[in-house]
């Protein structure tokens, strides 16, 4: 991880956070949609731009990333407080980049992940998210 990473939990709305137990991903035509399961309800986040990647992941497979993070927060309950971060100067947008062989630029697009109990999802898109709630019926 780059030092300069900078994990800030993104919630902009002020929605109360349970834990996430699982997050399921659907591509729709007009979204690309993360679905996690929570205790008391369901939370959607909705990307209704241009998202050119994601990378689904176990959360045993990140735990140097969550490691640094919480030791550079000095809080090692730092990802349950909270499901969605957005990263700053992130090494997984440097790397699509490269990758895209200049194709896309770095300007265009912002690096969030979702972290849940059981999976961690990094998402590049080039639009914040939507964050829906429902109840569990």
């Amino acid at each position: 991880m780059n030092k300069d990473e900078k994990w800030t939990a993104w919630n902009p709305t002020n929605i109360a956070g349970d834990p996430a137990y699982y997050v399921e991903i659907f591509q729709e035509e007009e979204a690309t949609r993360f679905t996690l399961d929570c205790e008391h309800k369901i939370i959607d986040v909705l990307f209704y731009g241009f998202v050119p990647i994601y990378l689904y992941s176990v959360e045993g497979i990140r735990m140097a990333t969550w490691a640094s993070i919480q030791e550079k927060e000095h809080d090692r309950f730092y990802f349950q407080k909270w499901f969605l971060y957005r990263i700053e100067n992130s090494d997984f947008l440097d790397w699509a980049i490269k990758e895209g062989c200049g194709f896309y630029k770095k300007e265009e697009f912002m690096h969030y992940c979702i972290v849940t109990q059981d999976d961690v999802v990094d998402i590049l898109a080039n639009c914040e998210p939507v964050i829906v709630v429902r109840d569990k019926n």
